[in-house]
């Protein structure tokens, strides 16, 4: 049986579909949420082959500065193409078991609180707090240069 209508319905949700794709498609730093140091040592193999530096990004569920950093920072695609070319991005609940180790080992105290590394897994630098999109670039440029 044929109902009626049917692309009436089907026609706007693909639309809608489609809206939220590009929308939500790219743009932005694309990160990589690790638990795990499984995942955490092929991140970091992968830095090495590619001789890119790795961006230890430190968070909190509860820390309104590491969203608004998310939200107005990382999400603009200016930052995305910079740091997704230039940088292996890792994110790192600080509550959590994992990324609980690795904050402990970096020494965070703050967030959110970025940790910079050399390809050989080397910290450069430690960054802390909020910067606005134009900065942040700026700011990560400063550290990685030399």
């Amino acid at each position: 049986m044929k109902i009626p209508y049917t692309k009436f319905i089907v026609a706007p949700i693909a639309v809608l579909l489609f809206s939220l794709n590009a929308a939500f498609a790219g743009g932005g730093v694309k990160f990589n949420y690790v638990t795990d140091e499984a995942t955490y040592s092929k991140l970091i193999a992968k830095a090495e082959k590619e001789g890119k530096p790795v961006v230890l990004d430190f968070y909190t569920e509860w820390c309104g500065w590491c969203k608004k950093m998310d939200k107005d920072t990382f999400a603009q695609s200016e930052v995305g193409d910079f740091m997704n070319q230039n940088f292996v991005s890792i994110k790192l609940d600080a509550e959590q078991d994992f990324g609980g180790e690795m904050a402990l080992k970096y020494d965070v105290s703050g967030f959110p609180t970025f940790v910079v590394l050399d390809p050989k897994t080397k910290t450069t630098t430690s960054i802390v707090g909020y910067f606005p999109p134009e900065k942040w670039v700026a700011t990560l440029q400063a550290h990685t240069q030399g």
